[in-house]
């Protein structure tokens, strides 16, 4: 499972959310070129609603690499876990977005609060 990076609910409903390549600024998407940054500039609140430690079909996946690869295949198999979080954001200007996000984009946001 995957997050979809996007805001779910509310305000800019439908906009994809990312952040720079250095991981230090989160924003969502506006259009061509716009984004609005998820910064303590423009953001009044925001609270983490749920976060996930998904593990992509678990067991099983974990089963198909130690028959393939033994347990090298195993171990690389069961480390992959991604965290999608869900966080309800407040804009200083009254508007409101619930947002789903990875763990890098959510590093960001919360980097971009101090």
């Amino acid at each position: 499972m995957k997050a979809k990076n996007a805001v779910l609910n509310g305000d800019y409903k439908g906009k994809f959310v990312g952040c720079d390549n250095g991981g230090s600024k989160a924003f969502i998407i506006l259009g061509f070129r716009k984004g609005y940054d998820l910064t303590k500039e423009n953001v009044a609140s925001y609270e983490l609603l749920n976060s996930e430690q998904v593990k992509a079909n678990g067991a099983v996946k974990t089963a198909v690499g130690a028959a393939l690869f033994g347990l090298a295949g195993a171990m690389a198999a069961s480390a992959k876990v991604t965290g999608i979080y869900q966080v309800a954001v407040e804009f200083n200007d009254g508007k409101r977005s619930l947002i789903e996000c990875d763990e890098k984009i959510y590093k960001a946001l919360v980097t971009g609060m101090f």
